[in-house]
């Protein structure tokens, strides 16, 4: 046994623990296990220089972990258990609990439950009779998780809800109302929303009836966003929406404008726009006016442009009896700001390269592409373009739909629709003039007297 005393020499361990350490809790860790035990459980747990008290502690603890979780308790879940400096009686009595309830939980899940759970659970430093209530409950909860999903629920779920601090009742209550919608959430998302949304609920310090309501809203709002975008809407749209404590009411009033917007952009409200507007902490009669002008700006518009304009920009929407304002609009490539207030989005300030705006003055000039490329807005006969340093700033206006939607929603219009664009192209061609992507996306459609009209937009 001297290799053993030197080691812990070494780690500098007082004289009374190397004793406890070499001749009584070493020889009770599997021989396969001491090594991990020497190198990563011991070091992080003797920096902490428990006394010899707590030594003796650890020893009466020892028999009731079962041998095979003997490596993973001193790397985890005792090294959590000393972060507080607890005295030896209160540590006896943490484990006491513990160990109590240890065997609720299934054998295969101890190593995660002292890895990730039990650290998480001890963080806020709960007296015994907590811990008992919170373990208990998780205990309780288990049978109703899905099996394949346990694992990331012990790794990843359960370690993020408990950092919120959660009471055993919200627990409880979160635990039904998943048994409850997990059926409405597609089964290729599970995984997700184990990993990544729930744990997100809790930020919000609800009240068991508030979690209800909250996840029932959320549920019906899932099958709005298309199905691709379910792990992104977990993963980073709806913690973003969260993390400022939307009330059910709020999320209700967004339920009832999903449908309005372009399930290309739904994603984007949770990420920007909803955030953004709960940040300012707007009060219930202003998120309902914010509501009331979103709703204004989709009515009667074409989709894709003004639900993109809604997503990024709820809350900072303004009336078209109001004065202009700036709103942004997220692309590659030029610089784009629309002009809300007055204009409702419809005039736009686009900022280009130089060579960009020639080739598009070139086509606003052709006496047949006139008419099909995205207009430049005129002041006493003179294009609204201007010199901005190294760049073009030209004013145009909403020009049409996305083609691709106008001929979903216009099927009959199709022949014509791609007619007109082979012609655009045709006509580029022939007059030499150049534009970068003259992609499907970049091709829209306006209806001027009940026909119509295909345009070329974004030169840059």
């Amino acid at each position: 046994m001297t290799i053993i005393p030197r080691q812990l020499e070494k780690l500098r361990v007082k004289p009374d623990a190397i004793k406890i350490i070499s001749e009584t809790i070493l020889p009770r860790i599997p021989e396969e296990h001491r090594g991990e035990f020497l190198q990563y459980a011991l070091p992080p747990i003797v920096r902490m220089e428990p006394a010899g008290e707590t030594w003796k502690t650890i020893e009466e603890i020892l028999p009731d972990i079962p041998k095979e979780s003997r490596s993973i308790f001193f790397e985890h879940g005792l090294n959590a258990s000393l972060q507080h400096n607890p005295t030896p009686d209160q540590l006896k009595q943490t484990w006491k609990t513990i160990t109590e309830l240890l065997p609720q939980i299934p054998q295969k899940h101890h190593y995660t439950f002292f890895k990730h759970v039990l650290p998480a659970s001890l963080q806020h430093n709960p007296t015994p009779d907590q811990l008992k209530q919170t373990i208990t409950t998780i205990a309780h909860s288990l049978p109703q998780i899905p099996q394949e999903y346990r694992s990331v629920f012990f790794e990843d779920t359960l370690p993020a809800m408990l950092r919120y601090n959660p009471t055993p009742d919200q627990l409880k209550q979160t635990w039904k109302t998943i048994t409850e919608l997990l059926p409405q959430i597609p089964q290729e998302h599970h995984y997700a929303f184990f990993k990544l949304g729930l744990p997100t609920s809790m930020k919000m310090n609800q009240s068991p009836r508030e979690i209800r309501q909250t996840w029932k809203t959320i549920a019906e709002i899932l099958p709005q966003i298309p199905g691709q975008d379910h792990w992104r809407f977990f993963e980073y749209a709806l913690p973003e929406t969260l993390q400022h404590n939307p009330t059910p009411d709020t999320l209700k009033t967004i339920a009832g404008i999903l449908p309005k917007i372009h399930q290309r952009h739904r994603l984007k409200l949770f990420r920007y726009g909803l955030p953004e507007t709960l940040d300012k902490k707007p009060t219930r009669e202003q998120f309902a006016e914010d509501a009331r002008i979103a709703e204004s700006y989709l009515s009667g518009n074409p989709n894709y442009f003004f639900g993109k304009l809604v997503a990024e920009n709820f809350g900072r929407l303004k009336g078209t009896d109001r004065a202009i304002n700036r709103l942004k609009f997220r692309k590659t490539g030029s610089t784009l700001v629309a002009l809300g207030g007055k204009y409702g989005g419809r005039v736009i300030i686009r900022t280009i390269r130089p060579e960009a705006y020639r080739e598009w003055e070139k086509a606003a000039n052709d006496r047949i592409l006139k008419d099909h490329v995205e207009p430049i807005l005129t002041k006493n006969g003179r294009y609204r373009a201007y010199n901005r340093g190294n760049r073009i700033q030209v004013t145009t206006r909403y020009a049409g739909e996305r083609m691709s939607d106008y001929v979903l929603n216009n099927p009959g219009q199709a022949e014509e629709v791609e007619k007109q664009r082979k012609m655009i192209l045709e006509r580029f061609k022939k007059k030499n003039i150049k534009h970068r992507h003259p992609h499907h996306r970049n091709f829209v459609v306006e209806e001027v007297q009940g026909k119509p009209l295909v345009r070329l937009i974004d030169f840059d």
